[in-house]
């Protein structure tokens, strides 16, 4: 239990008041919509109409065309039926030990993930969504502890029996919330919002588990839905029954989390807990999915609403269809004469009925004469008329829903190809925006989830529910709670929570090899033109729409790389290339040698004329001087050509080591 010490006790009572009277202001800013969503619940469970309007017998009940049903299991796998696949990416794709941070990090979400219940959840957050207009989907953290009793001796020296808890394993679970369950006050935006609740029914063994035996016993198990009108209060003697409604409010203003329950014996709050999640977004739950709302406040309208008028017209044309139906009778009157013809009507398939004087009523003209039906004629013409209304209405609903005829797997024959792709792109225009906001809903569960793993996990548990060895994982761990800048983004793979199309796969696969071999074709003349960096780009723009997934753009984009860095290297020349410089520079150290030699010479004779006094001595010295530079300097480049000779006969003699592999 974790006591927010920032909170005076002589105060709590004052805190106890505010939230009561948060809590009570949201509940009437939201009647409306709880009254509306229970009713909109009850007609898709058809339990809007009472026992006696369901009495057939009375022939006067009302029929019901349940569209509500219809459109809601269409709609709904659509929206999502298939596990989410998690997609983590390092955001430093050139640090290795940052790519395998992410994929570990994939790798627990998605284990996570996978359990049976987080697809039921999310299922049944669409039905919301399709239904009342709100889904939520919480995300819980799980640790599960081995406890054992052991015995110890307190500061009085008496032995006591304590509570020894040793964590051996923990999860990530994604639980529904219902609807009606969640509270918030009026805002405009959801990140706005200074605070959600929850609302939990506790049993008095429950209460007494979660808050200790003196909170269970000061609630008050009273808590009856509001279609049950009775009332009944339960104390702790008789608990078997009832139930104490808590409300757990995540405070997002001050970070904690606070446990709030009305009750006359209750003048505080039942517990106040710290953060210990330490979300980003503090709350627990992603931005839930809204059907409807507007720019004035969150409060989603729901989608039945807009087509509510149609449906109850709907409903009437088929209580008149019923009624024609049920009227359209052959009936008849024949001459009393012939008594036998009674049993005409009910005789069976290729029974004939005997008739006593059957030359008599030959005489008259046979069964035409002296028998005669009602006419159905003008009954029959008002019940096609009645059928061709109910299908205008369905029409009119499906018109203003955006339900294509294509979704719903009907056609026209005699329309074109191109004539059902529109409709179907018309109808998937208005589904795409409630599909997008699906994979919202659990992308965002998916970074709460990631969020906690690294707050919350312990390396054994992460290496248990994968591949990496215990020793890495806190390294990568380390590098999971880098925050500013992230080391790593979480997303989920586009299309993984709709149901596959095997033929639009292959298509989509054949289109794609399509596309790379020609782009690979054309690739040299357009880094030519372009570059390689914008060439690179273009490739993984393409890839992104073809939605290839991460491992092969990461291949891709791996590879683009180390080509743009053998790019930036110096070209080295082929072995033709290379031969023909030896050759020059071979030729360049003749030349060199010779004109050494010719220096020297003339230099020595220089050098000869001055010792023999052919000239002055003052002239002497100068060429003494120069001579001797001269000289110096022919000796050094003398040498130099001589270590590059060997340099050259030693890399002719062996060929291989200067070989160039190619890539």
């Amino acid at each position: 239990m974790n006591i927010d010490k920032k909170v005076p006790v002589s105060k709590n009572s004052d805190t106890l008041n505010f939230w009561q009277g948060q809590i009570a202001t949201a509940k009437e800013y939201l009647k409306d919509y709880h009254e509306r969503g229970d009713k909109i619940e009850c007609r898709y469970r058809d339990e809007e109409r009472n026992t006696s309007q369901r009495n057939i017998a009375s022939r006067n009940f009302l029929s019901s065309y349940n569209i509500l049903y219809s459109n809601t299991e269409t709609i709904q796998p659509i929206l999502f039926s298939e596990t989410p696949e998690p997609d983590v990416r390092a955001n430093d794709t050139d640090s290795m030990n940052a790519r395998k941070a992410a994929k570990m990090l994939e790798d627990v979400i998605a284990y996570n993930g996978k359990l049976p219940e987080t697809v039921s959840s999310i299922e049944s957050a669409v039905k919301d969504l399709l239904l009342p207009g709100t889904g939520v989907l919480r995300v819980m953290y799980e640790p599960t502890f081995d406890k054992k009793e052991k015995e110890a001796i307190n500061d009085d020296g008496e032995v006591v029996i304590e509570q020894d808890e040793k964590l051996v394993f923990e999860e990530v679970r994604y639980e529904h919330v219902q609807w009606k369950d969640l509270l918030y006050p009026k805002c405009k935006k959801w990140e706005a919002l200074p605070w959600i609740a929850f609302r939990g029914l506790f049993t008095y063994t429950e209460a007494k588990e979660e808050f200790g035996t003196s909170i269970a016993n000061t609630l008050e198990y009273t808590y009856q839905d509001e279609s049950d009108k009775t009332n009944r209060t339960y104390t702790p003697e008789n608990n078997k029954f009832g139930n104490a409604e808590v409300w757990e409010v995540w405070d997002k203003t001050n970070r904690r989390v606070l446990w709030i329950a009305d009750g006359k014996a209750i003048n505080s709050p039942l517990r106040i807990d710290k953060d210990s999640l330490e979300l980003d977004e503090f709350y627990p739950i992603p931005k839930p999915l809204f059907s409807s709302t507007t720019t004035g406040e969150i409060k989603p309208v729901p989608l039945f609403v807009f087509y509510q008028d149609l449906a109850n017209e709907l409903d009437e044309v088929s209580t008149r269809i019923r009624r024609n139906v049920d009227s359209l009778r052959r009936r008849g009157v024949y001459d009393g004469s012939f008594s036998d013809l009674e049993q005409l009507s009910s005789a069976q398939d290729n029974q004939f009925i005997p008739i006593k004087d059957f030359s008599k009523l030959q005489s008259k003209g046979g069964i035409k004469s002296v028998m005669d039906t009602e006419d159905l004629n003008n009954q029959i013409a008002v019940l096609e008329s009645l059928y061709k209304q109910r299908k205008e209405i369905i029409d009119s609903i499906y018109q203003i829903m955006g339900y294509a005829d294509i979704l719903r797997g009907q056609s026209d024959p005699r329309e074109t190809l191109g004539a059902q792709r529109i409709k179907g792109r018309f109808g998937t225009l208005r589904i795409s925006k409630y599909q997008r906001d699906v994979q919202r809903l659990i992308r965002d569960a998916f970074r709460i989830a990631g969020q906690i793993i690294v707050n919350k996990f312990e390396p054994k548990t992460i290496a248990l529910q994968t591949s990496v060895p215990l020793d890495e994982v806190a390294i990568y761990k380390e590098i999971l709670e880098q925050t500013e800048p992230a080391s790593v983004l979480v997303d989920i793979q586009t299309d993984s929570t709709i149901a596959a199309d095997d033929i639009a796969d292959k298509q989509d696969i054949i289109e794609f090899t399509a596309a790379v071999s020609d782009f690979v074709e054309r690739t040299p003349a357009m880094v030519q033109v372009l570059g390689l960096q914008a060439t690179s780009d273009l490739l993984m723009a393409m890839l992104k729409k073809f939605k290839m997934g991460r491992v092969i753009e990461q291949a891709v984009m791996d590879r683009v790389k180390e080509a743009a860095k053998q790019a930036n290297q110096p070209k080295q020349p082929s072995p033709e290339q290379m031969k023909e410089q030896r050759e020059m520079a071979k030729l360049q150290l003749d030349a060199t040698f010779k004109q050494a030699e010719l220096r020297l010479k003339d230099k020595e004779l220089d050098i000869r004329a001055a010792e023999a006094g052919m000239k002055d001595t003052r002239e002497g010295q100068k060429l003494d001087l120069k001579g001797v530079e001269l000289a110096l300097k022919s000796l050094n480049e003398a040498q130099k050509a001589e270590t590059e000779e060997r340099k050259l006969q030693a890399e002719e003699a062996n060929p291989q080591d200067n070989a160039i592999v190619g890539v």
